[in-house]
């Protein structure tokens, strides 16, 4: 009897055990106004997807731990990998979300970090700019899905990297620098090449704790754990400069081993938005990876697909067309609702200024009366290629452009012409023209959504069997979706 109950028992709390979620304190970030910070880390503690994947720690017990006074003086709005490391410990977190919000002009941006308590490695990285804290809501689902894939996956035979705090010089700004080192660790992890280990510690430091560690003294106030046992081989040293207008990001990483430098890099930046992107850079340069790093080209709302050199997109609507018949003046010819479908390809060539072609599907049916008892109606298909020069505007999540340009036609087989319930087709040519329009869009998902506006105006005829037959005035309203591909290089990275 004691073995069944014992057996029951086992049976019971084992799925408690199996589905058993780790705990997470998600730390209120420092900087932004107000109490935008705690507002924010309230939005993530609600996330669903936090939620199944965690259990959040509630906030009352954050704000009462016995070192948050110290996390909220620490370091002026830069985070402190020692101090969350007391508040995770105090709390019995598994793993702790901080990270801080910094101002550019009139936009925030949000850097996040992911530590593990038990080692002090961070495992996931996110940032994301914002105009006002609404915005974030629309982040939140891609940004805690992110965090808890990296949770979830097996770190391999990555190199261990410390990171330790950037060196300022020349009037470098301390928390531009700050930052720039975060997001630079962010895309160091994600290239899958190095486990990531912040520092509060200088490299020297660092490279003492590590021959320490490796001397055979056993004494305890002779070694300083690293990361609670880890020892990162390897250390990211950065220093930032300000020359002018222009901001130096110089990064090095170390062998620890023997002192020699494994690879080193540097990259110039007008502005902290212009940096993030020359972190992504400066990440490829110094881990050689060629995939997808960038928090920026994924999310919805964000700057990357801003900075693409091609946008394929498609497109489909409504196109009233009214046609000219080159006849006597009796002949009147009836107004005709045609749908067309489009597929495009933009190229944008600089900041400002994009040329764009599309390959449009189109059906043109002329019915033709008369006083005289003409009655007869002319079926055609056309493939339409205009080629446009466009002036395009990206404020926040939106997008406008202007276009114009020449068009040429290209019919798709034969013009049939049904008169008196007799069918004939005749070998034709398609007209050239002009086109103008504007569209308008939102950044939804990883594409942007765009409603196409234009006017094509016929400048030659349709021919027929040697005779000119209509052209054609058309309005047009499509709706389309277009993604931004191949992305812009930084300038200003020197090997």
């Amino acid at each position: 009897m004691r073995k069944v109950v014992i057996f029951a028992l086992i049976v019971l709390m084992a799925p408690g055990n199996v589905f058993a979620k780790d705990n997470l304190a998600i730390l209120p970030f420092l900087g932004g106004q107000g109490d935008e910070g705690e507002a924010i880390a309230e939005l993530f503690s609600f996330d669903p997807q936090l939620n199944e994947a965690f259990t959040p720690i509630p906030r009352t017990s954050i704000t009462n731990a016995k070192e948050w006074e110290r996390f909220v003086q620490t370091r002026s709005g830069l985070t402190d990998v020692d101090t969350i490391a007391d508040i995770g410990k105090e709390l019995g977190a598994r793993y702790v979300m901080a990270g801080n919000i910094t101002t550019i002009g009139s936009s925030n941006l949000l850097v996040l970090s992911i530590i593990k308590m038990d080692t002090l490695q961070q495992i996931a990285g996110d940032y994301q700019v914002y105009a006002k804290i609404e915005d974030i809501r629309l982040k939140l689902p891609q940004m805690a899905e992110r965090v808890i894939t990296a949770t979830r996956s097996t770190p391999g035979s990555a190199d261990t990297l410390a990171v330790v705090p950037v060196q300022l010089q020349a009037g470098a700004k301390e928390q531009a620098a700050d930052t720039l080192a975060q997001i630079l660790a962010i895309h160091l992890l994600r290239s899958g090449k190095y486990t990531v280990y912040p520092r509060t510690k200088s490299l020297e430091q660092v490279q003492d704790e590590y021959d320490n560690q490796h001397s055979g003294i056993t004494a305890d106030d002779a070694i300083t754990g690293i990361g609670h046992g880890e020892n990162p081989h390897l250390v990211l040293s950065v220093a930032a400069r300000t020359l002018g207008a222009v901001n130096m990001f110089n990064a090095s990483i170390i062998d620890l081993n023997n002192g020699t430098q494994v690879a080193g890099r540097s990259v110039e930046y007008s502005g902290i938005e212009d940096g993030m992107r020359a972190m992504e850079s400066l990440a490829r340069e110094l881990t050689g990876f060629a995939g997808d790093i960038s928090s920026l080209s994924k999310s919805p709302g964000n700057e990357g697909w801003k900075h693409k050199w091609l946008y394929p997109g498609i497109r489909i609507g409504v196109s009233p067309r009214w046609y000219q018949v080159n006849t006597a003046s009796d002949v009147d010819a009836a107004v005709w609702p045609a749908f067309e479908a489009a597929l495009s390809g933009e190229v944008q060539i600089l900041k400002l200024f994009a040329m764009q072609t599309e390959l449009i599907f189109s059906w043109d049916r002329v019915n033709v009366k008369g006083n005289s008892g003409i009655d007869v109606t002319i079926n055609s298909y056309t493939l339409t290629i205009p080629v446009l020069a466009k002036l395009t505007f990206r404020p926040g999540i939106f997008y406008i452009a202007g276009f114009a340009g020449p068009y040429f036609s290209i019919p798709l087989g034969p013009m049939e012409v049904e008169r008196n319930g007799q069918t004939k087709t005749y070998n034709s040519k398609a007209p050239i023209g002009i086109t103008g329009g504007a569209n308008v869009g939102i950044k939804l998902g990883p594409g942007l959504l765009f409603l196409d506006i234009r006017y094509n105006g016929d400048f030659t005829y349709f021919w027929a069997n040697d005779s000119a037959q209509y052209r054609r005035d058309m309005f047009s309203a499509s709706l389309g979706y277009n993604f931004g591909f191949i992305n812009k290089a930084v300038s200003g990275v020197k090997k």
